[in-house]
């Protein structure tokens, strides 16, 4: 999901859009590369006296078991490649930096050049912050603690919940967790420039300002309970 957002991200910044560090991007939130079956995997597995593997056809004391293959990622039905497909791996969290550029004059028409985004961006310098709920955890620290560092999550201004019912049936506390730390007041300034905080930030109502998406095929009990207590925006709910 994460690595699906940030290529539909660039797409709608523009062609000329220049991504810093996309090399790293693709090696750690890409799909793995597609696995070719080899001549080898359809050798019998035998064991030798010693109870170590070795693959061949030749006789053994041992009759070895054939290992069961899974079925490849194409043969899956697509709920199962929508969730699981890709990298799976729920321990993530990405910091993105934009900064836009000037309208270039063309035939006497407004063209956009692009924008510069900067990935794997300091949290207090992202613009946006795409993050597993696990990853935020990890990043945040342990409850038990004294030095939490939840600070980056003060000036949320847009919160997306993807898949939320897919987060539900692993694990919702630590949603739940992160949805009790968004826009609190910050213990330290971080070299905030203050002439640049609005006044509802000062006066501790940024979580009624605040939007919040989540999206899910489906409503359970958890989610609403979620919605109901975590969610205050002073347009309404929906």
């Amino acid at each position: 999901v994460a690595w699906q957002g940030v290529l539909a991200l660039r797409a709608s910044l523009g062609p000329g859009t220049q991504v810093s560090q996309s090399d790293r991007f693709e090696a750690e939130y890409g799909p793995p590369p597609d696995s070719e079956d080899d001549d080898e995997d359809d050798d019998d597995e035998e064991e030798d006296d010693e109870g170590r593997g070795r693959r061949g056809k030749g006789k053994g004391k041992g009759k070895g078991k054939r290992e069961s293959k899974a079925p490849p990622a194409k043969d899956r039905p697509s709920d199962w490649r929508a969730i699981f497909g890709g990298n799976p791996d729920d321990d993530f969290k990405l910091g993105l930096s934009l900064t836009p550029r000037r309208f270039a004059r063309q035939r006497k028409k407004g063209r956009m050049k692009g924008a510069d985004l900067d990935l794997f961006t300091e949290f207090y310098r992202s613009d946006i912050i795409v993050a597993s709920p696990l990853g935020l955890t990890l990043a945040i620290g342990p409850e038990d603690s004294k030095s939490l560092d939840y600070d980056m999550l003060s000036s949320l201004e847009l919160c997306t919940v993807v898949d939320a019912d897919v987060m539900s049936m692993q694990n919702l506390d630590h949603v739940i967790r992160i949805f009790t730390l968004l826009n609190q007041r910050p213990q330290a300034d971080h070299g905030t420039d203050f002439s640049r905080v609005r006044h509802m930030c000062l006066d501790g109502q940024s979580d009624v300002f605040r939007q919040t998406l989540i999206l899910a095929d489906h409503i359970e009990p958890g989610l609403l309970g979620l919605f109901n207590r975590h969610c205050h925006s002073m347009r309404g709910k929906v």
